[in-house]
């Protein structure tokens, strides 16, 4: 027996499609619950519209959009500058510290440096927008100030220049040079004072240098858009762990999925698939009064091609259809012609005694004279084979014969005789042209390894997922009891489209 290829990732992964859904929600569950703990930052942006530089010179800045830019820039310096943290700080309170605020402002010139660009980041919304207007009050506030006093200092020089030319005046002799040294001085005063003027207009017209704030709302969407993506990294990681763990059970665990993985794990041909049907139609497949599956039909005349006559085993783990295969097997060689004896050599369970109607009802020890005696009264010595057979009409002049199992209690095992049930096997394999006996595994039942023994050959049935070793195990316990495995036939396969 060959070992199966590495299971793909797909199969792996609906194969433990339950658990693998169960690691994905555990990975998104916890991505969520450390988003909602460590949280994200709450941000805020606003944007100050400068004024255009004065032709006053009040700003300090010169024409030229090169020469605004570079003042846009210095204003975005000067937001996060000592004095203006400082100040916003003041305003907050002592719940902000000035390194807090330093660590949540940021401000640059925009792209066109016609204003500044304000971000803010706090643990929560309200507190981001106290934050923001604090920094655009105190930045306001600074620049304003600083206007005021670049303002009075030209005013100072304007009017220290006035007091000399006055001062001059006083000083200048009559005459008519005199004359035009008053009318120069004039004209100088009086451009000092158009100066001046220009000053104090330009100063109340520029104020703080904003023209206007455009806030935005603080960013309520932030913890959401957290959780989103932490969502979405565990749900990555989730996959990537529960497919690698799904692939690692499979690789641990490798099953036989279908057909082709059946004939390349085997040695001894597969004599067919049978397809998972309805419950419905599972109930009809053990009615020997119905015609046979065209499936199993297919299947007999593979059991004809491997052994012709004699004595064959059919069995396979619980629960892989063994009993409906040996059902099925049965009248679809009788209804080819054939002389079939069907026996139940489940002397536990009788299940296939119990499908036709022939399990024994009471114990041996209590109904020495059952009305159906079986397997277990001949391998005791108590009848003989021919008084155990019944016939079961098929229809259409078809008759298949059947031996049920007889009565289990427990001690009935300890006498089973051996030699009694070997020659009752050669007497059975004179009298029909196959034998076809439901048998459990032989580790399941240790009585069925001298039914194995005595059999010319065996079906395994093989449901599809079946665990590869767990065959690997039943081939080999079949061939150590002595018996020889002559096919295999794959129950319950996924339906063709």
């Amino acid at each position: 027996m060959d070992e199966l290829p590495s299971p793909r990732l797909v199969d792996a992964v609906w194969r433990y499609r339950a658990s693998s859904l169960i690691i994905v929600a555990v990975a998104v569950l916890l991505s969520v619950i450390v988003a909602l703990i460590v949280g994200e930052p709450s941000r805020m942006q606003a944007r100050l519209a400068l004024k255009t530089p004065d032709k006053a010179g009040v700003l300090g800045v010169e024409s030229g959009e090169t020469a605004f830019a570079r003042y846009a820039t210095q204003r975005a310096l000067f937001v996060t500058s000592d004095k203006v943290i400082a100040a916003a700080a003041k305003k907050l309170g002592a719940a902000v510290s000035k390194e807090t605020l330093r660590n949540a402002v940021t401000a640059e010139a925009s792209e066109t440096g016609e204003s500044l660009v304000l971000q803010v980041s706090a643990d929560s919304p309200d507190e981001a927008s106290r934050i923001m207007a604090a920094v655009i009050e105190a930045y306001r506030d600074a620049s304003r100030a600083e206007v005021s006093q670049r303002v009075k200092r030209l005013l100072a020089t304007l009017a220290e220049q006035r007091a000399s030319i006055e001062e001059r005046l006083d000083d200048t002799p009559e005459g008519e040079q005199g004359s035009a040294n008053t009318e120069a001085a004039a004209v100088s005063l009086a451009e000092l004072d158009k100066r001046a003027t220009e000053l104090k207009v330009a100063a109340s017209q520029i104020g703080d240098g904003v023209a206007f704030v455009y806030d935005t709302a603080p960013d309520t969407m932030a913890l959401m858009r957290s959780i989103a993506r932490d969502g979405a990294i565990g749900l990555g990681l989730g996959g990537v762990i529960a497919v690698a763990l799904a692939w690692f059970r499979a690789d641990r665990d490798r099953r036989v999925g279908n057909l082709g993985e059946l004939e390349a794990l085997v040695d001894e041909p597969v004599l067919g698939e049978i397809e998972q049907v309805s419950k419905d139609e599972a109930a009809t497949l053990l009615w020997l009064g119905a015609p046979p599956s065209k499936t199993y039909r297919m299947v007999a005349f593979g059991v004809q091609r491997v052994i012709d006559e004699g004595v064959v085993i059919v069995t396979g783990e619980p629960d892989s259809g063994v009993t409906t295969t040996s059902i099925q097997l049965a009248s679809a060689l009788a209804r080819s012609g054939l002389n079939v004896l069907l026996v139940d050599g489940a002397v536990r369970t009788h299940g296939l005694s119990t499908s036709i109607g022939l399990a024994a009802k009471d114990s041996y020890e209590q109904d020495d004279h059952r009305e159906h005696p079986g397997l277990t009264d001949i391998a005791m010595g108590t009848v003989r084979p021919q008084s155990t057979m019944r016939v079961v009409e098929l229809g259409e002049g078809v008759t298949l014969t059947v031996i049920p199992a007889g009565a289990y209690v427990d001690g009935v095992l300890e006498r089973f005789s051996v030699p009694l049930l070997d020659q009752a096997i050669d007497e059975m394999r004179a009298q029909f042209d196959i034998v076809l006996i439901d048998t459990p595994t032989p580790a399941s039942a240790p009585e069925a390894g001298a039914l194995v023994r005595a059999s010319d050959a065996a079906i395994v049935v093989v449901r599809r997922d079946a665990d590869a070793a767990g065959l690997h195990r039943l081939t080999e316990q079949i061939r150590i009891v002595g018996g020889r495995v002559a096919g295999y036939v794959l129950t319950f396969a996924t339906p063709r489209e």
